[in-house]
């Protein structure tokens, strides 16, 4: 975290050769965080170290479900998240794996209020919650993601939540809920979001969802290319 408060407009902070055991943390605007092909970033199993988030959002039927994070940025624009590494979420432990409370579980990325943010070329694995997660997000690209969680309770796929302009592509999904699954809490709602090339190989619940207690608009949803 101190490297990442550290870097100038425009740098990167960057994890190579080896394990990265953490707690939350917290990204800014204007840099890469660079996981590289040779880097593991995997959380802590430490609750303490994973404090409540705290958007500042009207969000009426999901932000009470979002609480904690692992990978995380409120506000923060032109954001990119890379590296040909692995992000490793620790959910099979016993403080998260099977938790009903979902707001307990850290969310593996879950860039909040944002603009131009790119999450690329990442393993996701073991997430404890939804996994990748942007809320109330402008002009967002997911692209090479493979997502791989083995059976808990809650752990979707790829969830824009009350997003504009969201593209997300060339992903493969291993999960155990919904897989592509846009949600809405917010007056905002959902507009101009495409799933394109997308393989799911496992879930136990939706391939594909719109919502879940939804509350504003779902317009502009496109789901194409799929492999179910």
């Amino acid at each position: 975290q101190k490297a990442i408060d550290e870097c100038t407009p425009g740098g990167s902070v960057v994890l190579t050769d080896g394990v990265f055991m953490s707690g939350k943390i917290t990204l800014k605007s204007d840099m890469i965080f660079w996981i590289d092909k040779t880097a593991t970033l995997k959380a802590i199993q430490d609750q303490k170290l994973f404090p409540v988030t705290d958007p500042p959002t009207n969000n009426v039927s999901v932000a009470d479900e979002l609480g904690k994070a692992f990978i995380y940025s409120q506000g923060a624009d032109n954001l990119t998240i890379t590296g040909g590494g692995t992000v490793d979420g620790n959910g099979k432990t016993k403080i998260w794996n099977g938790k009903k409370d979902e707001s307990i579980r850290p969310i593996p990325l879950y860039p909040t209020q944002g603009k131009n943010i790119k999450i690329t070329n990442l393993d996701i694995v073991e997430g404890a919650m939804w996994n990748v997660v942007p809320l109330e997000c402008d002009d967002v690209v997911i692209d090479g993601l493979n997502i791989y969680t083995s059976f808990g309770k809650n752990k979707d796929g790829i969830d824009p939540c009350d997003c504009h302009r969201v593209l997300v592509t060339n992903c493969t999904l291993f999960v155990e809920d919904d897989a592509l699954c846009p949600k809405s809490g917010h007056v905002r709602g959902c507009e101009d979001i495409t799933y394109r090339n997308i393989t799911v190989n496992q879930t136990i619940c939706g391939l594909i969802k719109l919502g879940t207690k939804s509350y504003g608009h779902f317009k502009n949803i496109v789901f194409e290319d799929l492999a179910l």
